[in-house]
């Protein structure tokens, strides 16, 4: 009962604190409001302010949708710079594209010139227990990543089913861009004949970070000789997928929905995220300037989020086609999957974390230092300070480029102050403050995080 409690009151404190905005817009079905709290906390406690919206609030049809969310980011004082839809295609309808057909892209568009100025994102889930797994995939990723096997985080894959000139030089790119700019130890090449559905599905149960098919689709499966379902076995190692190829998202039992709908609470597997296209046609071309653009947003520009990657490679679209055909072919790309999502581009690494763990009442400044463990300074990694119980004491800022901060803070109940902190290639640190005290002494470490608030238990 404690338990549900606080997080009932952690709600309503972020409802309080940010009805003039929020970063994280989060567009829920109604009957899965509360199942998505976990992960709307945890954007929160990292230091993205979030809000969650029913779609009863909001209105079912697209346009609807699409003016709440224009009038978010032209009203809000903080606006939104991520959106991401909870629900399947029947629960919140895409938006109707007169070229590309359902597409949550448009949503996003909100000055009319065909392009994002919100990264935008979905978790198709039809039921609860597929929310669930999918969150709980997206805590395993990038809250609580997988260390008894390390490997899988420098290795890719890439799947080149259509021999074409674009495919081979696409391919050839981003299999060179992950290696000159990261530790990858290998990125395998699968091509036609010499490989089919079942070195692929071995390659995938073996652990990759990142999955890049080139080719045709069917829909529910990638085209022979790689039309293989999500059926693997890598469970834990959770990969992003980029697929470049024709309609695999956005239709029911499209194969990008099947990837995140794939495992169990207990056996986590198939992706955390899949990024694929609306519509069938000879576009290969220009996927291959989105594809590119992608991975070297991550890799080289060291742009590790997700939804921001995403349309650094959807930009690029300007430079080659920067007309009507352009435009259409922008809103056709869709991102299954958790837009702020933090991106590994090697073995994640803890961080050392000193602060004061135990604080008195009043104004005082609070210091915050962040090192790695061989005592390297991190900058601009991110830091938030909250209460659970205070919806008015919320603090975020960056390290400086010697890894410190500092912030004027007057707490003046006596709580617990929640200390979070983010950085590239780090494992979030979560820790904590107490406050009503008179005795201080510095902590230095890494605290261990508590499993019991990251995954989902079985409902009694």
């Amino acid at each position: 009962m404690k338990k549900i409690a606080l997080g009932l009151l952690l709600l309503i404190a972020i409802s309080n604190v940010f009805g003039d905005g929020a970063k994280y817009l989060i567009i829920v079905r109604d009957n899965f409001f509360d199942a998505v709290q976990p992960l709307a906390q945890w954007k929160q406690k990292k230091g993205i302010s979030t809000k969650v919206v029913k779609i009863s609030e909001i209105g079912t049809g697209p346009e609807a949708i699409k003016s709440y969310i224009t009038n978010a980011y032209r009203d809000w004082i903080s606006k939104p710079e991520y959106i991401l839809l909870v629900g399947d295609i029947n629960q919140i309808k895409p938006y109707q594209h007169s070229f590309c057909g359902p597409t949550d892209n448009p949503y996003a568009d909100v000055e009319g010139d065909a392009q994002l100025e919100i990264a935008i994102g979905r978790l198709p889930c039809r039921t609860r227990s597929q929310l669930k797994i999918m969150i709980n995939k997206i805590f395993l990723y990038e809250r609580r990543p997988y260390l008894v096997d390390t490997l899988w985080y420098r290795k890719a894959t890439t799947v080149r089913q259509d021999p074409g000139p674009y495919h081979n030089a696409g391919v050839e790119f981003v299999r060179s861009m992950i290696l000159n700019n990261s530790d990858f130890t290998s990125v395998d090449t699968l091509v036609v004949p010499t490989d089919d559905r079942w070195n692929l599905r071995d390659s995938i149960n073996q652990g990759r970070s990142y999955i890049l098919y080139t080719g045709h689709s069917g829909g529910p499966r990638w085209a022979s000789p790689f039309n293989m379902s999500p059926t693997t076995k890598n469970y834990n190692r959770l990969p992003v997928i980029f697929s470049w190829c024709c309609q695999t998202v956005m239709r029911n039992n499209y194969i990008g929905q099947q990837w995140l709908k794939t495992g169990s609470l207990k056996k986590q597997k198939g992706a955390v995220a899949f990024i694929g296209t609306t519509t069938s046609g000879l576009y290969a071309p220009y996927r291959n300037f989105v594809a590119r653009n992608f991975f070297r947003a991550v890799f080289e520009d060291k742009v590790f989020n997700i939804g921001k990657a995403l349309k650094v490679g959807l930009d690029s679209f300007w430079t080659y086609t920067p007309d009507s055909f352009g435009m259409t072919l922008y809103s056709e790309w869709n991102l299954m999957g958790d837009p702020e999502m933090n991106l590994w581009t090697t073995v994640p690494q803890p961080m050392n974390v000193t602060y004061d763990s135990i604080i008195p009442l009043g104004q005082q400044n609070f210091s915050v230092s962040v090192t790695s463990q061989d005592g390297a300074l991190i900058k601009n990694a991110l830091v938030c300070l909250m209460m659970p119980n205070n919806p008015n004491f919320y603090y975020v800022s960056h390290t400086d480029q010697y890894g410190h901060l500092s912030f004027n803070i007057e707490p003046m109940i006596q709580d617990s102050i929640w200390i979070t902190v983010t950085a590239q290639n780090r494992i979030p640190y979560e820790g904590k403050c107490l406050v009503g005290s008179s005795v201080s002494k510095s902590f230095i470490g890494q605290e261990p995080i508590d499993k019991k608030h990251l995954f989902f238990r079985d409902e009694k």
